[in-house]
């Protein structure tokens, strides 16, 4: 027997059981007052009160021991529940300690309607976010084919604004893609095909993606070979990449993009506006868009975010490094120290 939970559980008992106890004084200090006053002999009455008392301490110490599997069990299944995040509540239902007391009974009933509502919430719930993932990529397949047609238009035009709108229809398409990667991260669908992936590759695919923005805004790229292989996926992997050359061209007016390797781990490196110190440790969080997000309107918020959720995802370590007016380096540690997918 743990000692510490011994001593908890007797001081959770007596703490239960002290208006029994004073109430078993009163009444016993009231009889001995009535046998007093009938003038019985103090050894008559001090041995019935012995003995009722005797009684009261064994059904007491028997008493407290099933109390006390009770809190051990109860204390097994709170450190399990803490411990297991993605258990149901019917877990909880099947391994709640037995009861004969009536407002446990009830409590267990109340219990059971709750975790009954909330099953057919959850059932509900998930179906609509399968839906919802459903119709995104329906969408995002559909609104790619008037987005393709109008690139093949402007392909046949060399003007300034033709350039300008081709630039523009590529952010569209990668907001878009990125609306999609947000349903699919949030929701409950397994998009993941883990297999090994040079980073290389992925890195060529990216920039040769982002040309037309990196020729528009005139920022060169500087690619370095990383020679990293990864078991990952490659989808999600390149999903990442891409969006922090995005972040990164956005925020860099002149000068360059370099990535690069320092072991295992993915260097991105702009020589924009950098990020405020005040607003580094945050820029991972869901919307938070920080002073660089105020002073461009368009900022979402989201493009960070996302690259957080798919290193939790893939168990990456994803972190930032910037100074205002000097630059932002990203890097990816693709030492894999967690895998949510296995």
């Amino acid at each position: 027997m743990d000692l510490k939970k011994i001593l908890e559980s007797i001081g959770l008992y007596l703490k239960s059981i002290l208006p029994t106890l004073l109430f078993m004084v009163l009444i016993t200090g009231a009889f001995s007052m009535v046998l007093y006053l009938q003038n019985i002999k103090f050894s008559v009455y001090s041995y019935a009160i012995f003995l009722v008392w005797f009684i009261y301490i064994v059904y007491f110490i028997i008493n407290y021991f099933r109390f006390y599997f009770k809190y051990c069990d109860m204390e097994n299944l709170l450190e399990f529940l803490q411990a297991n995040d993605t258990l149901l509540p019917d877990y909880l239902l099947d391994h709640l300690p037995k009861s004969n007391n009536y407002f446990h009974k009830n409590y267990k009933q109340m219990f059971q309607i709750v975790c009954d509502r909330y099953n057919t919430k959850n059932v509900d719930f998930s179906s609509f976010k399968t839906e919802s993932v459903d119709y995104y990529t329906t969408w995002v397949h559909q609104i790619k084919s008037p987005i393709s047609v109008m690139k093949m238009i402007l392909q046949n035009s060399d003007t300034p604004q033709s350039l300008m709108i081709e630039q523009e229809l590529f952010k569209v398409e990668q907001y878009v893609e990125m609306a999609l990667n947000y349903a699919r991260l949030d929701g409950s669908v397994n998009d993941f095909v883990i297999k090994k992936c040079r980073v290389d590759e992925l890195v060529k695919r990216a920039v040769r993606k982002y040309s037309a923005l990196f020729v528009g805004k005139k920022i060169s790229p500087i690619v370095h070979p990383t020679e990293i292989t990864v078991v990952s996926d490659e989808k999600w992997l390149e999903f990442m990449i891409e969006q922090i050359i995005s972040n990164a061209v956005k925020y860099t007016m002149q000068g360059s993009i370099s990535i690069y390797a320092k072991g295992n781990i993915l260097n991105i490196s702009d020589t924009g506006i950098g990020i405020s110190e005040s607003d580094l440790p945050r820029i991972f969080e869901k919307g938070f868009t920080g002073f660089n997000g105020r002073e461009n309107k368009k900022s979402t918020g989201l493009g960070l975010y996302l690259c957080r959720k798919t290193a939790d995802k893939l168990g990456f370590n994803i972190y930032a490094k910037s100074k205002v007016g000097e630059g932002t380096t990203i890097s990816i540690d693709l030492n894999q120290v967690n895998r949510e997918y296995e």
